[in-house]
């Protein structure tokens, strides 16, 4: 590892925000957290740059998903200069409008970079491992 203390939270800070921003529908702050070039890929597919992803999270503030609380836990974070990698298992929990429910387990797979002092998602995989139904 070939960072400081502060690029280690500064990037566990940025992974939070992206969780909280997903849930919580904030466009411009979830577009402003990845580099312009910058790729998500999810089971629906794959999102690139800046206007993919604003489309992506605009449609899926507007789609009817219900209620959704995404965590992360167990970050194993490698930083060298201005680039590092991470690793992060997460929970979601869902809630639809009917009242059932799932419990969604997986792992994201990031890179990040710095410019200026600053660290943005360059690359976001996201996996699957389990998913638990359940009425409420």
């Amino acid at each position: 590892m070939n960072g400081t203390a502060d690029d280690l939270l500064a990037i566990q800070r940025l992974h939070h925000r992206y969780l909280y921003c997903l849930d919580a529908g904030r466009i411009d702050e979830f577009v402003d957290l990845f580099h312009e070039d910058a790729t998500l890929a999810l089971s629906s597919g794959d999102r690139s740059g800046h206007d993919d992803l604003r489309t992506f999270i605009r449609d899926r503030s507007e789609r009817d998903l219900g209620e959704s609380v995404h965590m992360a836990a167990n970050p194993v974070v490698s930083i060298d200069g201005t680039e590092a990698e991470g690793r992060w298992y997460y929970v979601v929990a869902k809630r639809f409008d009917d009242g059932s429910g799932e419990l969604g387990f997986g792992t994201h797979e990031s890179t990040y970079r710095s410019a200026d002092g600053t660290w943005k998602i360059d690359t976001m995989s996201a996996s699957r491992l389990q998913t638990v139904e359940f009425d409420s």
